[in-house]
């Protein structure tokens, strides 16, 4: 176990490591080293040996990050809802390419499998995990759209939030999430800003319910793309 001024001085190498030369996709790992200082709640065997299996695979990825004086400077704006009830998990989520002009409108539900292993890990309010579930599952679905390109997240739980942002959570789900958020940036980088939306301005509240008439209404568009769920991911979060 770390102490708490060995924590102090890891944390601190890697955060100056993201900063200057390698990206965000280490920041998770700088962030749960912290959590093993003697200062935090107690880790049990398993989930040490969880985070040094994580911490080793990023560590093993890393490269140096390459900076492109032509970037797109205009944003994606990615908004994100979910719709939490009794054996029904909703997802909706907006995209908008300030640069091109592209418009989606996406929906979807959570599959059952998640569902119940989520259950059985963090009990039946699982609404945050939903949430956090359609970021990463955004970054998968769209990581080309996404490289090298500025973000920038609306999310509507500030919890949700708060956890894409410091990286740490006592939920094992919310915390293995995103642990495969930040992941993704290594294999495609994305600038990133996260920031909360009051619920009655999120436009994806209607397709995280199955109503997407109004969201493809206001934003002009035609079609809903229904969210897929890769098998690589989702062996990955069972």
């Amino acid at each position: 176990m770390l102490t708490k001024h060995q924590g102090q001085e890891v944390h601190g190498f890697m955060r100056y490591a993201c900063a200057f030369f390698t990206g965000k996709y280490r920041r998770q790992v700088s962030s749960e080293v912290m959590a093993l200082s003697p200062s935090t709640s107690c880790k049990s065997v398993k989930g040490v040996t969880s985070f040094c299996d994580y911490a080793i695979q990023m560590l093993q990825a890393a490269c140096p990050r390459r900076l492109d004086s032509a970037i797109e400077k205009r944003p994606l704006l990615i908004f994100t809802d979910e719709c939490w009830e009794p054996n029904f998990a909703g997802i909706g989520a907006i995209l908008v390419d300030m640069a091109t002009g592209q418009k989606l409108v996406c929906n979807g539900v959570v599959p059952d499998a998640l569902i119940r292993k989520w259950n059985q890990l963090d009990g039946d309010h699982i609404i945050y995990q939903v949430e956090l579930y359609v970021m990463v599952l955004i970054r998968w679905r769209f990581r080309s759209l996404l490289l090298n390109r500025k973000s920038i997240w609306l999310v509507d739980i500030g919890s949700t939030r708060y956890c894409a942002i410091k990286g740490l959570s006592q939920s094992p789900i919310m915390l293995f999430l995103v642990r495969e958020f930040y992941e993704l940036d290594s294999e495609s980088p994305t600038y990133s800003w996260i920031e909360r939306v009051p619920s009655s301005s999120n436009l994806p509240d209607g397709p995280s319910r199955h109503e997407c008439t109004e969201a493809l209404r206001i934003l002009d568009i035609a079609h809903v793309t229904p969210f897929e769920h890769p098998d690589e991911l989702a062996g990955r979060l069972l």
